[in-house]
């Protein structure tokens, strides 16, 4: 079992963010219907991103906020 390269990861975010263009987001499909292992990864990669949506924002407490001064 191979992990996917760096440049792998990065196509996974660019794709689940929307920011492919039509050619790339075909032939990164392409190889998500032939490599199960690219696939999981996708599955994982949005799983973890609807997690990190569902953590709550906090506010920087007041003496961590940066002033002019």
């Amino acid at each position: 079992m191979t992990s996917p390269s760096i440049r792998d990861l990065e196509a996974l975010s660019a794709y689940i963010d929307g920011r492919l263009t039509g050619k790339q987001k075909a032939r990164l499909e392409q190889r998500l219907h032939a490599d199960i292992e690219l696939a999981n990864e996708l599955a994982e990669l949005r799983q973890t991103k609807g997690l990190l949506k569902r953590i709550p924002q906090r506010r920087a407490p007041r003496n961590f906020i940066l002033t002019r001064k």
